[in-house]
């Protein structure tokens, strides 16, 4: 694994030194921790935001997924991921289906741009 490493340059500090499963099991522990961590935190975001825009215009907000609403967001995530993808008659399939990815390559190539790494 060292020397596939090194041959495709990669220069990854866990890949170079030639660290074990252990090592690795702990990154990847910390990232799944990282990453729930975030998603939980926009989850009350929502739910915050939600309610206090509920507030201004004098109405009770989310309250209906979980105990105060605290998993509408959830609630909302599910059914938007088994909602049925309707197709206009008339349209190109494949250009219908390509153009959310177009939409979205100038904001990812502008990223390109902006250098990650050290040194």
């Amino acid at each position: 694994m060292i020397a596939l490493a090194r041959f495709l340059g990669l220069g990854d500090p866990l890949f170079a030194h030639g660290v074990g499963w252990a090592v690795l099991l702990i990154v990847v522990i910390k990232v799944v921790v990282a990453f729930a961590a975030l998603m939980v935190s926009v989850m009350l975001m929502i739910w915050f935001e939600r309610k206090v825009i509920s507030d201004m215009q004098a109405r009770i907000g989310p309250n209906r997924a979980g105990p105060w609403g605290l998993l509408q967001t959830l609630a909302d995530g599910t059914k938007l991921f088994f909602k049925e993808d309707l197709m206009p008659e008339k349209a190109d399939r494949f250009v219908f289906k390509l153009a959310p990815y177009l939409a979205l390559l100038p904001a990812f190539l502008a990223f390109v741009i902006v250098p990650v790494g050290g040194s």
